[in-house]
């Protein structure tokens, strides 16, 4: 199994990072202003995360944006992001997951998110 239990946490994140709005800290996830800086303690090894998303150009150029910002701080990482029209994005998800191609880190909410976990295809992290 690759790197897919990864996936609902970074899409979390992202999503998270996307919609934030305005910049006010208030610390809802508990001691996350205290933690270290990870980073120096990531493993040194090469490692590619594919990233499936949808959306708007904006939306687009945000994750290009993150995306380009996470593998400044982790040069060992690379993600692969690909964007897929909305209209074609539930068809395209469950053709690669049928494939055994089932990226590494994307969106799923809803009816798709109960399929996939029953399936397991995404874990519980």
């Amino acid at each position: 199994m690759r790197l897919s239990l990864v996936l609902t946490l970074c899409a979390g994140m992202l999503m998270s990072a996307c919609s934030s709005g305005g910049g006010t800290n208030n610390n809802a996830g508990g001691n996350a202003g205290n933690a270290p800086d990870n980073a120096a303690n990531a493993p040194k090894e090469q490692v590619e995360i594919s990233f499936m998303g949808h959306g708007s150009p904006q939306e687009k150029d945000i994750f290009t944006k993150l995306i380009k910002s996470y593998e400044t701080k982790y040069p060992n990482v690379k993600v692969e992001y690909t964007s897929v029209p909305p209209a074609e994005y539930n068809q395209k998800l469950s053709t690669l997951v049928a494939s055994g191609k089932t990226p590494d880190v994307f969106y799923v909410s809803g009816p798709q998110f109960f399929k996939f976990a029953e399936a397991g295809t995404i874990q519980n992290l």
